[in-house]
């Protein structure tokens, strides 16, 4: 429950461009990654929150920290994260390329990468000012908004759950349980030695 409310936060804190919620958030998914073992997750946002707290000056932490979403469509609660964002960017780049068939080039790539977002701009002006419909295999977003009331009301009406019935459940452990506190102490001092080495 712990880590579901977590991540709903760091979604609806990137879906507003919250960069203080999602720094907090990090700090605890931070802990949850080294719990769990995902080094990959660990190491990035270990990163992330040092950049802001230590490594940058405070205005280009400040500017970091505010700049970790990105608006492609305008209105409220319409952010994403960066790396989405480029992810999206390399999925039309490639696509553009794959109708190239054997004329690829760096040019044509290099013509791509410079054109893509504003063809996409113009694509959207045409459909607009000719009220043209959109793609009906769109799905209609779901409004998860009430979500966190559900489980926040089911918690206060049941209480703290003290027996799962589920036999799947009968051995878990909360991941924070899990953590060493010395073995996560020495592996802070590596990657101040690390930063220390290469920044």
């Amino acid at each position: 429950m712990k880590m579901a409310l977590i991540y709903r936060d760091t979604c609806d804190a990137y879906s507003m461009g919250d960069g203080g919620r999602i720094v907090r958030n990090a700090k605890f998914e931070w802990v949850y990654a080294g719990a769990l073992h995902h080094t990959k997750y660990k190491i990035w946002l270990w990163r992330m929150i040092t950049y802001i707290n230590a490594v940058l000056p405070p205005d280009q932490a400040f500017e970091y920290m505010w700049n970790m979403t990105v608006n492609l469509k305008g209105g409220i609660k319409s952010n994403i994260p960066n790396d989405n964002c480029v992810e999206l960017q390399v999925f039309n780049i490639k696509r553009e390329l794959n109708t190239q068939g054997a004329n690829k080039s760096f040019e044509s790539a290099r013509n791509i990468c410079m054109t893509t977002q504003v063809i996409d701009k113009i694509k959207e002006q045409v459909m607009f000012t000719s009220n043209v419909a959109k793609s009906s295999r769109n799905r209609k977003e779901v409004d998860k908004s009430k979500d966190i009331l559900t489980m926040v009301d089911s918690l206060r009406r049941k209480g703290p759950v003290s027996e799962l019935s589920w036999e799947s459940f009968s051995k878990y452990k909360d991941p924070l349980s899990k953590i060493d506190i010395q073995k996560l102490h020495d592996w802070i001092n590596e990657q101040k030695e690390i930063a220390d080495l290469y920044m």
